[in-house]
């Protein structure tokens, strides 16, 4: 009828703003009418988890709360390639899901959801894992930040202790990096060089140089979208609290050879 279509009619508009956003992770909202909002003054190294937002009370009672949230991930998957991966971000394979692109029924618009889902979220975390190494970054945080490379560990240790029995004022930290980069080469021959180089000397100058001592783990863009700085913050306190129950193992096994 006469009222549906008027209905219909009124969404061509808003559905082709959930079509820019699907497909270029961008829209022109000049009236601040769609439901996921751009956040200003956000740094690069904050878009995904702070660039962009859900506005729930912008969302339409035709559209579950949950496929907003599955659009605004999409949108936020191709600005992520763009921005950080540098991926060009084309429209040749957007032609099969424009055939309708005046249609305004929800079966449409998840078609269209699914279609990003599968293009644009699978091939970000496909460049993560492939371009970008993610899971070897991880292993390389497992095996040296956490100490799990027994090898290493032994390693640092025995190149690092004598200069770690001073007091911290006294200690020079670019012979720590030197010790750290020794036992790093020694033993991560698996490792390349660029992961190897995420591994660094952290030194609070407290107490001695035990007290002192510890490793970090720095990353770009766009692994520092995973490794964000909450999240190293957290993986610093583990490997301290790890460390030092290296040094007891270190002085009960020194003590016991003497």
């Amino acid at each position: 009828n006469d009222m549906e279509h008027a209905l219909d009619a009124g969404k061509v508009p808003f559905y082709r703003m959930i079509q820019d956003w699907l497909f270029y992770g961008d829209t022109e909202d000049l009236y601040g009418e769609f439901f996921v909002a751009k956040v200003p003054n956000t740094s690069i190294d904050n878009l995904w988890h702070e660039m962009y937002t859900l506005r729930t009370s912008m969302v339409p009672n035709f559209i579950p709360v949950s496929l907003a949230q599955r659009i605004l991930r999409i949108g936020k998957s191709i600005d992520f390639l763009r921005t950080c991966c540098k991926q060009e971000i084309t429209t040749q394979d957007h032609s099969k899901s424009n055939e309708n692109i005046n249609s305004t029924s929800l079966r449409f618009l998840e078609k269209l959801v699914d279609y990003g889902e599968r293009k644009y979220n699978k091939k970000a975390v496909d460049i993560m894992m492939e371009e970008f190494h993610l899971r070897k970054n991880f292993e390389a945080a497992k095996k040296f930040l956490f100490f799990e490379q027994g090898d290493f560990v032994q390693a640092l240790l025995a190149d690092i202790s004598e200069e770690l029995n001073q007091p911290a004022e006294k200690i020079f930290v670019h012979r720590l990096r030197s010790h750290l980069e020794s036992a790093l080469l020694s033993t991560g021959k698996c490792q390349s060089q660029q992961i190897l180089r995420r591994i660094r000397v952290s030194f609070e100058r407290k107490g001695t140089g035990w007290e002192s001592f510890g490793l970090s783990f720095h990353t770009e863009a766009p692994l520092n979208m995973i490794f964000t700085p909450t999240i190293v913050t957290q993986y610093e306190k583990v490997s301290s609290f790890l460390w030092q129950l290296k040094r007891v193992e270190f002085t009960l096994i020194r003590n016991r050879q003497n």
